[in-house]
Parts: structure tokens; C-alpha cells; sequence
């Protein structure tokens, strides 16, 4: 195949893939999730169920954008995530579906989602019914929040950065307030660094700006970390929750950086 033939195969194949995600959401928004909504009334379990869902969706959505040819994925020490429970992954967040790829790996996970997505047409009810945080919240309510979801036994996957990564940052500067959950809460913290051949779908970036080759992902897991080894006991909340930064920032710039050497 031509490279020119090969470039607009895979701009149309993505289109596919972009236009397949909305529809699915819409889908389960309209369809799905009223009838689950009759079905379990209790609010927990309705979202245990919603992020079972989402898991199984984003498992087969994967799969699909797999074998048509948008993208390869390679995931590493996927075995740290069984029978993984309250714990929190922090992870970088070089591309747009970097939530996808981790929350295709875990089947029972928690994240923090941009109030925008809240009233989207396609996405909106996907993120009512999953029960997910919202990040304009009153700083307080939204570490309490996480404390929550991580207490009842829900993973909670946070990007420490707060937004996609530069393509010109190794690791953009992050935001304190998952140092202050992982303080209040105690909840291990489990490090994911994620690869990608090339810089594509940051922040502002088109879908239809594709690269010039295919989009080959590596994921890999690290053994989960008590995060009381990260800070001293003894310290005030403001000295624990700058080490904690530190600390989360050493954790993933070392692995990146290894990671583009390799």
C-alpha cells in the first residue's frame, strides 16, 4: 500500500473510530441507562454496574479501533491490577484516550471528568450514570469525593497534571490536589506511564490531524506504592503535600523518561 493510500485509509478508519465512541454513548444514554435506572434503584450499585459497562465497552472498543488499523497497544504488568480495590492510579495524560485504554484494563474504576462532559449530548449521560466527579467542584467536596469513592472500594484514576500533557513537557506541572487525596485518604497509589509513537489528539489537536504512520500505544503498570512511604508523618499538611507532589512527580518522570529512552 502507497504511503498516500495508507495515510487516507487511516483518516478514514479514525473518523470511524471518533464517530463509533459518540454513537455508543449516545446509545447507552438513551437506551441503556433508563432502563438500568428501573431496574437497580439503588444508586451504588447502579454505578458498580455502569462502570462494569463502560469497562466492557471500552474493552471492545479497543478491539475494534485495534483491528481495523487506527492504533496497536501494548500493556505491560496488567496482573498489578487484579483484585485491585481503593486504590489510586495516577497516571500521565499524553492523548485523548488515555482514559479509554486504562479504564478498558479495570473493572471497577472511578475518575475525574471535566464538568463540560457533564450536559454533552453523546457523553453527558454516561457520565450521570457512571457517577464519576466532577472537577468543578468546591475544592473541599471534590477531595472528599474521591476520599469516598476510594473508601467504598472503587479504584479512582486521576491524570496529576490535570489536563493533557504538552507536547513539548515531559511531564506538565501538576496539580496538588491529588497529593491532598492520596494524604487524606491513605489509599495506595498504584504509577501508570503511558507511550505513544507519536505526538497526536493533545489538547486543542483535531481528530483528523493524524500522523504519519500508525499509533502504536505502550501502557505500563507499576507495583502499587503505600503512599504513607511517601511523606513524613510528622510533617505539617503543607510540607506532606509538596513531598507527595514531588514524590508522584518522581514516580512518573523517571518511568517516562526510561520509557522514550527504550
Amino acid at each position: 500500500m502507497s504511503r498516500k493510500l495508507d495515510w487516507a485509509w487511516r483518516l478514514f478508519v479514525t473518523g470511524i473510530a471518533f464517530a463509533l465512541f459518540s454513537l455508543g454513548g449516545l446509545v447507552m444514554t438513551v437506551a441503556y441507562f433508563p432502563l438500568l435506572n428501573l431496574i437497580v434503584r439503588n444508586r451504588e450499585k447502579r454505578a458498580s454496574v455502569v462502570q462494569l459497562t463502560i469497562h466492557r465497552a471500552f474493552r471492545w472498543y479497543i478491539w475494534i479501533v485495534k483491528t481495523i488499523g487506527v492504533l496497536s497497544i501494548d500493556v505491560e504488568n496488567a496482573e498489578y491490577l487484579r483484585g485491585l480495590k481503593g486504590t489510586l492510579i495516577i497516571a500521565n495524560h499524553p492523548t485523548l484516550l488515555d482514559t479509554v485504554f486504562l479504564m478498558g484494563q479495570m473493572d471497577k474504576a472511578q475518575c475525574i471528568v471535566k464538568h463540560e462532559l457533564w450536559n454533552n449530548f453523546f457523553l453527558g449521560g454516561v457520565m450521570r450514570a457512571a457517577d464519576y466527579v466532577r472537577n468543578d467542584q468546591d475544592p473541599t467536596k471534590l477531595i472528599d469525593d474521591c476520599v469516598a469513592v476510594l473508601e467504598r472500594g472503587d479504584n479512582l484514576i486521576i491524570f496529576p497534571e490535570g489536563t493533557r500533557t504538552r507536547p513539548d513537557e515531559i511531564l506538565g506541572k501538576l496539580q496538588r490536589g491529588v497529593a491532598n487525596v492520596a494524604l487524606s485518604s491513605s489509599a495506595p497509589i498504584l504509577p501508570v506511564v503511558i507511550h505513544c509513537n507519536h505526538t497526536t489528539l493533545a489538547k486543542g489537536e483535531p481528530w483528523y490531524r493524524i500522523p504519519p504512520t500508525k499509533l502504536a500505544f505502550k501502557i505500563k503498570f507499576f507495583e502499587p506504592r503505600q503512599s504513607q512511604t511517601l511523606f513524613i508523618l510528622d510533617e505539617s499538611h503543607s510540607l506532606s503535600t509538596r513531598r507527595m507532589t514531588a514524590a508522584i512527580r518522581e514516580l512518573l518522570e523517571e518511568q517516562i523518561v526510561s520509557g522514550k529512552a527504550a
